[in-house]
């Protein structure tokens, strides 16, 4: 485009539906190819105009010779217009009132800005410094009315997001927090075994040392205190479900409902028992996946027995260790399951397993040991080590 002389040159674009959120500033006497861009759009004097992805609707640019003198954009998520100024496109966020709240949060604020309803459908979320994003059902398009959640003492970041991007007001809201208070962020990871043992990180506000936290009702034990906003612990052991978890010191309770879920997972224990002889002690293993209630196939290995040795596999009730003929037997004799086996030229030997994809098993646990004839072992054979197989979903 020759600056010499006044021209249009337009550009329409039609892309995907987003954002534009940027400017076209004056510029004096740029050469010919000078390209301008709107974040998402970028618009060249030379006649071509190269578009990136998130933009709808047209762009036109006029050119006086000098300058850029006027730039005039719409798409889905604003208008923009400008003369030797900055075009701007999508919401924008001014302030918010009140400014100042208490660190453990309660009543509500306004957002004040513009372009909240645009993008299609409109859909905002809001987050104010390290508290959890939230949806927000009440508003216009100038103002956005939310509860305060609770939050750090001190200035945080307001972040607007609609579908036609985020905005960010830096330290728009301040919290005080004289004396406390106990505030619950989250929990990260928020899931664990039944059997518990999971490190937590605990977040939230005036977590001192001594803070007790539980799951469901059940106390956290191995407790780390790494700061008044962190603690660190091992989750107990609880029943299946989702439960509650709660904050307690000298400031009072707090409470994250729903926070954190119990699964029953699939386990193996190794338990020691058995007996040897010359050739060591056969070792009982788990090979595959674990013993999962979705018809995944495990199985469980014997290794280290004398080679071709004659044997069985056993499986059952768990039972307290119990005297067999000079070895420890672990698995209650009278009602196990017992399979014929031989062992390889090896030594070793395998018993697969596939199970059905009933969920009914989930939590069902039953011990097993492997036995194999051995001139040198105790009676004349010799029993391996036990494994504590639990089926999980």
């Amino acid at each position: 485009m020759n600056f010499r002389s006044t021209r249009l040159a337009v550009a329409t674009l039609t892309l995907l539906v987003g954002v534009v959120a940027g400017a076209v500033s004056a510029q004096s006497g740029p050469p010919a190819g000078t390209a301008y861009r709107f974040e998402s759009v970028e618009v060249t004097t030379g006649g071509t105009a190269a578009a990136s992805t998130n933009f709808v609707g047209s762009v036109s640019v006029v050119d006086t010779g000098d300058k850029l003198s006027s730039a005039s954009y719409m798409s889905d998520c604003g208008i923009g217009e400008t003369a030797v100024m900055d075009a701007v496109a999508g919401h924008q966020v001014f302030g918010v009132s009140p400014a100042l709240g208490p660190c453990a949060g309660g009543g509500l604020i306004r957002i004040l800005g513009m372009g909240f309803t645009d993008g299609n459908p409109p859909s905002i979320t809001v987050k104010i410094g390290q508290a959890p994003e939230f949806q927000v059902t009440t508003f216009t398009n100038t103002e956005i009315t939310c509860p305060l959640p609770a939050g750090y003492p001190g200035p945080n970041d307001i972040v607007v997001t609609t579908p036609c991007g985020s905005k960010t007001l830096p330290g728009g809201f301040e919290y005080a927090c004289a004396n406390g208070p106990l505030a619950l962020f989250g929990v990260t990871p928020a899931s664990s075994d039944v059997d518990g043992g999971a490190l937590i990180t605990v977040s939230g506000l005036s977590l001192m040392p001594g803070t007790l936290i539980t799951f469901g009702g059940t106390p956290a034990y191995d407790y780390t205190f790494v700061d008044l906003q962190t603690i660190r612990c091992r989750a107990p052991a609880h029943p299946t479900g989702t439960f509650d978890v709660t904050a307690t010191n000298s400031l009072g309770s707090v409470t994250l409902s729903n926070a954190f879920t119990y699964t029953l997972l699939a386990r193996v224990q190794v338990v020691s028992g058995g007996c040897s002889g010359n050739y060591g002690s056969v070792q009982n293993l788990v090979g595959g996946s674990l013993p999962l209630v979705d018809g995944s196939q495990f199985s469980f290995v014997a290794a280290n027995a004398r080679p071709n040795a004659v044997g069985f596999f056993v499986a059952g009730v768990e039972v307290a260790p119990y005297p067999v003929l000079g070895c420890v037997g672990l698995v209650e004799p009278l009602s196990a399951f017992i399979v014929p086996m031989q062992a390889s030229p090896y030594g070793t030997a395998l018993f697969p397993v596939a199970l059905p994809a009933n969920p009914a098993l989930a939590g069902f646990t039953f011990m097993s040991q492997w036995a194999f004839s051995d001139a040198t072992g105790p009676a004349g054979f010799v029993l391996s080590n036990g494994i504590r197989a639990r089926f999980g979903f």
